[in-house]
């Protein structure tokens, strides 16, 4: 099932003004851990002068609570197409400045191929990040059981996507496929009717990081990792989106042997059950091949690549 079938059965989100948002709290001023929200802690997220809308909690998690917030309806239309504006608010528990710090110390203005964001204060100075809608992640789209040609497609615009990054030292660091996100759109073609098509994500903000960065515990790690975020890490986060496309499972290595047996644990838990299941599965000989070189349990498989030379494999 290709983009158009995908996105013909659902409403296309509207692309809200992030610029024209700002939020209101009753927060003291400049907290370093924001209060359990509750009806006693109270926030208000406007769209220009309009507050007037519905919030619903879509997530809590151990550093947070992720938002929808939606306006009432209006009138406007896009495209003939009536619409609401929402947006995705993040609300951070513990350490509020993470995010923020990432987008401003890291990405440097960088936007491309992540989904629309923008961190904004309430009246204290305190941060929040909020995103545009998006109508789904990767593992949305697999439930449409898409074609290989389309799941290739979405490698090598995810493979394009992370050299670019690297080429600025940027390595988005929780590859996983709930974390890459797609936006339905539309565009006129010839004679004036719409086809629907989609774009494509990097969702979790706080999940990029720098060269020289500290890692921390993500779901599957190398075998050699050092501590800091580096090439190597780069292309192991390679090899994870394509199997995140192809929805290849595995049990995660047991992280607290590390000291002991890591690389025994990642190889009977995560590398053999993912090398047996992409003969079955991934068909194109190249994007195999080096999927199993970028996840090998052999460190010398990455040291001897770049990334360039990987993605150019993964572009088949």
């Amino acid at each position: 099932m290709e983009s158009f079938h995908i996105c013909r059965k659902q409403l296309i989100p509207p692309h809200t003004d992030l610029r024209n948002l700002s939020v209101v709290s009753d927060f003291p001023k400049l907290l370093h851990k924001y209060p359990e929200p509750d009806p006693h802690h109270n926030f208000e997220v406007f769209y220009g002068k309009n507050n007037h809308n519905e919030i619903k909690k879509l997530a809590k998690g151990g550093n947070g609570v992720v938002y929808l917030v939606e306006w009432k309806k209006t009138s406007r239309t896009r495209r003939g197409i009536p619409v609401d504006d929402k947006i995705i608010f993040k609300y951070p528990i513990t350490e509020p400045e993470y995010e923020p710090d990432t987008i401003t110390r890291v990405l440097k203005g960088y936007h491309h191929d992540i989904i629309p964001f923008k961190i904004i204060h309430d009246q204290h100075g305190n941060p929040f990040v909020i995103m545009q809608q998006a109508s789904g992640d990767v593992t949305d789209l697999l439930e449409y059981n898409p074609s290989t040609n389309f799941r290739n497609k979405m490698i090598a615009h995810y493979a394009s996507a992370i050299l670019q990054l690297w080429r600025k030292r940027i390595v988005f660091t929780d590859m996983k496929p709930e974390n890459l996100l797609y936006q339905c759109k539309t565009s006129t073609v010839h004679g004036g009717s719409s086809d629907a098509g989609i774009s494509l994500f990097f969702g979790d903000v706080g999940a990029f990081a720098s060269e020289g960065d500290e890692e921390y515990d993500y779901e599957v790690e190398p075998p050699e990792a050092s501590g800091k975020i580096d090439k190597n890490f780069c292309l192991f986060t390679l090899g994870l989106m394509v199997i995140g496309m192809y929805d290849l499972r595995y049990h995660r290595p047991d992280v607290t042997v590390r000291s002991r047996n890591y690389i025994g644990s990642f190889e009977k838990n995560f590398y053999q059950p993912i090398r047996e299941q992409a003969y079955d599965h991934i068909k194109n000989t190249k994007i195999r091949n080096m999927t199993l070189r970028l996840l090998s349990p052999d460190r010398k498989d990455r040291d001897t690549l770049t990334v360039s030379q990987a993605v150019s494999d993964l572009l088949h």
